[in-house]
């Protein structure tokens, strides 16, 4: 039998975790200290497997249906779920770690290694640096070409035409 969002509320933790079954190998694990989590089991290749996703109510039943299916579609398509998951997260963090700060410092250490002159490495830190108050924490893949130019009218704006024309230049614009 279906589960109701009113029935998932009112179950009650025990001195052992148990389930409740939402049908379609979709459950909801109660566990002793009031926490419940879903949880989707399947079969690949013969072995059992369960794919976590997530605790309730941070994960509502639509969106825990909505993970079944398309868990189950992946399944069709002949893919894992769970390593199809944790290859998405994979990509996530590695967006995460390719922020703007982080490639403007590559980008910087390369410019040393390549024997550029002192002044135009002060120059470049200094443009960066002012690049960075804006876009520094951003992944770099999710910057845009507003948010550039954003940061390139605020500096316009206070007269710095000629470090403008050279930011610029130094991010690619």
């Amino acid at each position: 039998m279906p589960l109701s969002d009113v029935h998932i509320r009112k179950l009650k933790p025990a001195e052992k975790p148990y389930r409740q079954s939402d049908g379609g190998n979709l459950c909801i694990e109660v566990r002793p200290n009031g926490s419940k989590l879903w949880k989707l089991f399947y079969r690949v290749d013969g072995r059992m497997k369960t794919l976590s996703l997530g605790p309730y109510p941070a994960v509502s039943l639509a969106q825990a249906r909505a993970h079944r299916l398309e868990a189950k579609s992946l399944l069709k398509r002949g893919a894992d779920p769970i390593v199809q998951a944790r290859s998405e997260r994979e990509a996530q963090r590695a967006l995460a770690k390719d922020t703007f700060a982080a490639v403007a410092a590559e980008m910087l250490a390369k410019a040393e290694r390549e024997g550029r002159a002192e002044n135009t490495m002060i120059k470049k830190r200094w443009l960066i640096g002012m690049a960075n108050a804006d876009l520094g924490s951003r992944p770099i893949t999710a910057i845009t070409a507003a948010e550039i130019l954003k940061t390139l009218k605020r500096e316009e704006a206070k007269g710095n035409f000629e470090s403008t024309r050279r930011l610029r230049a130094t991010i690619g614009q």
